[in-house]
C-alpha cells in the first residue's frame, strides 16, 4: 500500500485461504455429504481518493476456487474451477450537509472452467449476476430536527439458471424507503423508525 498524494492510497493484495466444503444437495447421490475443503486464490488491485468528505474507490480483483455442483450422474463433487474477475466502484460519505451516500457498482465475469465438458466450461456460473448495483441515500431534513429518510434500492441483471447458459432468470430491482425521527421520551433519547421493503414487490 503507497499514498501518491495525501488523499489518495493505492493497493496490492493477495490471498491464500483454505475454505470449508459444500455441503451435497437434497436430491444428490450422495447428499448430505460434505466435500473437502477448497482452497482459493484472490488478488485485488485498488485506488482510493478522498474528495472533501466523500471517498472514491476502484477496484479490480481476480478470485479461483474449486467449484461442485451435481453432475450427469447425479453426485454432487468438485467438476471445475470457478473464476471470478471484476470491476468494483464505490463512492460514500457526505454529499452536501444533509446528504450521505453508500454506493457501489460490480461488474463481473463470473466463469467454470475445466470441467471436462463443452458444454459447462467456459460459462457463466449458476446464478450470478455480471452487473450488481446498490445505492443507499440518507437525507437529514433541516427543517425539522430529528427527521430523516433515506431509501436503498438494489439491482442485479440477469443470471443464468443453469450450467450450460440455455435458460436465464430476468434481473430485478428493489427499493427499500424508510424514515426515522429522534426524540426523547421521559428524559432518555429515543429514535423512532419505519421502513417498508421491497416496496415494488419485485
Amino acid at each position: 500500500m503507497f499514498k501518491p498524494q495525501d488523499n489518495m492510497t493505492a493497493y496490492l493484495t493477495y490471498a491464500d485461504s483454505l475454505q470449508q466444503g459444500d455441503i451435497a444437495p437434497a436430491g444428490s447421490a450422495n447428499a448430505g455429504d460434505s466435500l473437502a475443503p477448497y482452497r482459493s486464490e484472490e488478488w485485488e488491485l485498488g485506488y482510493k481518493v478522498y474528495v472533501s468528505q466523500v471517498t472514491l474507490g476502484a477496484a479490480l480483483y481476480r478470485i479461483e476456487r474449486p467449484y461442485a455442483y451435481v453432475g450427469a450422474n447425479n453426485v454432487f463433487a468438485e467438476q471445475g474451477q470457478q473464476v471470478n474477475r471484476g470491476l468494483e466502484l464505490t463512492a460514500t460519505g457526505a454529499v452536501t450537509r444533509d446528504l450521505n451516500i453508500f454506493t457501489g457498482i460490480s461488474l463481473l465475469d463470473p466463469r467454470l472452467f475445466d470441467t471436462g465438458s463443452a458444454s459447462t466450461s467456459g460459462k457463466q456460473i449458476l446464478a450470478l449476476s455480471r452487473v450488481v448495483f446498490d445505492a443507499l441515500l440518507d437525507y437529514s431534513v433541516p427543517a425539522v430536527a430529528g427527521l430523516g429518510y433515506n431509501v436503498n434500492m438494489n439491482y442485479a441483471s440477469r443470471r443464468p439458471g443453469n450450467y450450460t447458459n440455455t435458460d436465464y432468470v430476468d434481473g430485478y430491482t428493489v427499493f427499500d424507503p424508510g424514515a426515522r425521527y429522534r426524540t426523547k421520551i421521559a428524559g432518555k433519547s429515543v429514535t423512532l423508525r419505519i421502513a417498508v421493503d421491497n416496496i415494488t414487490n419485485r
